[in-house]
């Protein structure tokens, strides 16, 4: 999976919602569509991790499962620095 580039080392933080986040991987790796993608979020406003749904046997992108959600609000998060 390749990471959209406002994610890659961001010289400063960038202002992305979850959906741009979705976005933008889905325009890196067009093998995916918005139900493979879960956006998380500590506290509704800072992304933790995006987790991509994969196939228990094939390890292939598949749609989320019903328990799997964003858990970030709207608007712009709080993404922090990469270590």
């Amino acid at each position: 999976m390749r990471v959209p580039t406002a994610l890659a080392t961001p010289k400063s933080p960038p202002e992305i919602s979850a959906t741009d986040i979705v976005r933008g991987f889905i325009a890196v790796n067009p093998q995916l569509d918005e139900r493979m993608l879960s956006v998380v979020c500590h506290d509704g406003g800072e992304l933790t991790e995006v987790r991509i749904c994969l196939d228990k046997e094939t390890l292939a992108p598949q749609a989320c499962s019903g328990r799997v959600r964003n858990s970030c609000r709207s608007g712009p998060l709080k993404i922090p620095a990469a270590r």
